[in-house]
């Protein structure tokens, strides 16, 4: 066998093999690509009502807000 055959031959196969490398990394991204990312489910919406922290006394409340006992208290 002469070099030449040789050297023809180990090229043919190596073309072969990138060839089909390249081809199946075209099909492996078409695919990918094809595929619908996945989406979260939606979370349950929260209640919109929040319970008070405390309730007001009319004489014991001091601060910021102080009035809403006042008024609770008030005929």
């Amino acid at each position: 066998m002469s070099t030449q055959n040789k050297t023809g031959k180990w090229l043919k196969t190596s073309v072969k093999a990138f060839l089909i490398t390249i081809g199946l990394l075209t099909v492996t991204v078409a695919a990918t690509a094809a595929v619908p990312p996945v989406r979260e489910a939606p979370k349950a919406a929260a209640s919109a009502w929040v319970p008070p922290m405390h309730e007001a006394q009319s004489g014991l409340d001091v601060g910021p807000g102080s009035d809403e006992g006042l008024l609770v208290s008030s005929p």
